[in-house]
């Protein structure tokens, strides 16, 4: 397991798994927005993540997610419209989908 440390970024919940939440911040300020590095998962398991993260969310936050559920971009567009959520970016480079969330 690598850890890396990155200057200004509070990481909101680490356990012993692969997943990570934290909010970036610029000179020590909080901005709303986060990360979940979902690689790993298969469906319907990302999309069910994501779901339970942005539930504890403020509207307006963005969330970056990196996947490589094979579905992933069909199930986020559908995640999407059935919770009004908007997709900002999804786009894959090589077998990783990334994606940008505004909820």
């Amino acid at each position: 397991m690598i850890i890396r440390l990155i200057t200004h970024n509070n990481i909101l919940k680490y356990d012993d798994s692969r997943y990570y939440y934290h909010n970036k911040s610029k000179r020590g300020e909080r901005v709303a927005e986060e990360e979940m590095d979902l690689r790993g998962l298969k469906c319907p398991q990302p999309i069910l993540k994501i779901h339970a993260r942005v539930t504890k969310l403020p509207p307006g936050t963005t969330i970056k997610v990196m996947a490589d559920c094979p579905t992933f971009e069909r199930d986020l567009k559908i995640w999407a419209a059935k919770t009004g959520k908007t997709i900002l970016e999804c786009v894959k480079t090589g077998n990783i989908w990334r994606a940008r969330i505004r909820i």
